[in-house]
């Protein structure tokens, strides 16, 4: 005589079936999220190093033609990567605290000196002129997934006038 299993000793459930493909279904959409911040993420710091990088060869520009010069041809675009950037040079703003150091630092005290026993007269004619501080603004507008992302990078450096 032959004993036949039980059928409700060796499966799972209906209900059990539904909540393992929720709970499933719910893991995966926080899975997919994820990706797509990441990837989202990862584009835009690939843009934002471009960015950095026209910025920084501006700046470079400066350094060899002088800030005025480079600030005089106004702003250019540069398409990298089928991304066009706007590269603005010009006067910082609002300049750094350490483009007017205080009169009593000690670059200030030891430019004073050297200019007052220097032969000049110590007098404000006689110190060099303070230094510019130019600013390089590098802007973008992008597609990342199907989104406009607009993205926005500044460097500031002194430079003598």
């Amino acid at each position: 005589m032959r004993v036949r299993p039980s059928r409700g000793d060796g499966g799972f459930t209906l209900i059990e079936v539904l909540a393992a493909v929720v709970a499933l279904g719910v893991f995966m959409t926080a899975l997919v999220a994820l990706v797509d911040g990441v990837h989202t993420q990862a584009a835009l710091d690939v843009e934002r190093r471009t960015a950095l990088s026209l910025a920084e060869e501006s700046l470079a520009r400066m350094s060899e033609q002088g800030a005025q010069t480079v600030i005089a041809e106004g702003p250019y675009v540069r398409t990298v990567d089928r991304v066009t950037y706007t590269v603005t040079p010009s006067i910082a703003s609002d300049p750094p605290p350490y483009a007017s150091p205080s009169p009593w630092s000690w670059p200030a005290l030891l430019s004073m000196f050297r200019w007052g026993l220097g032969g000049g007269s110590g007098g404000a004619d006689d110190r060099p002129p303070p230094p510019v501080a130019a600013q390089v603004t590098v802007t973008w507008t992008t597609s990342v997934l199907h989104r406009q992302v607009q993205g926005s990078v500044a460097l500031t450096q002194l430079f003598p006038q």
